[in-house]
């Protein structure tokens, strides 16, 4: 995936397991129980970890 918007989406519990994932626009979007195992993400705000 390069250059998508997923601004404000719902993205619970999406499964990007082996994704690769450039520049993405999540802003705003509700990311929880995200599945990113073996995922590659590049300058996209997803953040693993904390609250």
């Amino acid at each position: 995936m390069t250059n998508a918007t997923f601004e404000n989406a719902n993205l619970n519990r999406v499964n990007f397991t082996e994704a690769i994932v450039y520049d993405v626009d999540v802003k705003g979007a509700s990311m929880e129980q995200l599945n990113l195992m073996n995922a590659e993400i590049y300058n996209t705000n997803i953040g693993v970890g904390g609250e």
